[in-house]
């Protein structure tokens, strides 16, 4: 079992069924959010996605498009940053991600999905020496096939 943040959401599972429908309120800011380390990583890394506001404190919610309903949520008694970590990244893990938040203060409304940020996952490249042929530095491997993946 893989756990995204401190909640039992297993990854590699289907997505969430959808909860009720609550209503993403304008007056709310989106939240922003962020993704360490960026964008492409092997198979295997552990990822950070953190969100945040800066006006309340809030329950964070974190949605991967194609499933109805958030994946993650955690919940912040003051204003500050939500961080969900995906421990040992597969290809099901690729995706992009958003985020959105519930204030303490109006539980019924959401604030309107923030920006978004998409996480691919590749391969691990060959050991050197290896039956794969060795792309020269650390890490050029990957960049290689993230340069291919993002043509």
């Amino acid at each position: 079992t893989r756990l995204i943040s401190t909640s039992s959401a297993q990854i590699g599972r289907p997505c969430p069924t959808a909860v009720p429908s609550i209503h993403a309120d304008r007056h709310f800011l989106p939240p922003s959010i962020s993704l360490s380390p960026e964008e492409c990583v092997e198979i295997g890394t552990n990822v950070t996605i953190q969100c945040w506001n800066k006006d309340y404190g809030a329950t964070f919610l974190l949605h991967k498009d194609g499933c109805s309903a958030p994946i993650q949520r955690q919940h912040l008694h003051v204003v500050g940053t939500a961080t969900f970590t995906i421990f040992g990244v597969t290809p099901a893990d690729s995706g992009t991600y958003r985020c959105s938040y519930r204030p303490w203060a109006y539980p019924f409304v959401s604030s309107p999905l923030g920006n978004n940020v998409t996480l691919e996952v590749t391969p691990t490249p060959a050991p050197p020496g290896g039956s794969e042929p060795h792309l020269g530095t650390p890490g050029a491997a990957q960049e290689w096939l993230c340069h291919l993946l993002s043509l």
